[in-house]
């Protein structure tokens, strides 16, 4: 099987499509907090002083990485040890992402197991 014909199931499976939005969410959150951060003229080291993490957590964080990714309320502490705050806004599903009306939307957790059992 070649690359493409491998990317178009990964198109049609709504676990590894949600898998792959949520992957580039943590990305956008991370750049999000990193930005805000550089724009306080903040070290990682103060904002961890600030919220009582180390400066690894932050690291982390500020990483990208699903694995990493930040609850609402740490990046809402996190906006805060940054004099800032978050406004959150919804917005249509990029072309070619909706679900089918017959396709059960998974949940985190099963869309990570789905995840792993493909590789």
């Amino acid at each position: 099987m070649g690359f493409e014909q491998e990317l178009e199931l990964i198109e049609r499976d709504p676990a590894l499509r949600l898998a792959r939005a949520r992957a580039k969410a943590a990305r956008q959150i991370a750049g999000l907090l990193t930005g805000m951060r550089k724009d306080a003229g903040l070290t990682q080291a103060e904002v961890a002083a600030r919220i009582g993490v180390t400066q690894a957590r932050i690291s982390q964080v500020e990483s990208g990485l699903i694995d990493h990714a930040p609850s609402v309320d740490f990046a809402f502490v996190y906006a805060a040890a940054c004099d800032r705050t978050i406004e959150l806004s919804a917005v249509p599903l990029e072309d070619g992402f909706a679900f089918a009306a017959q396709e059960k939307i998974p949940a985190p957790a099963k869309a990570a197991a789905a995840q792993k059992s493909a590789s």
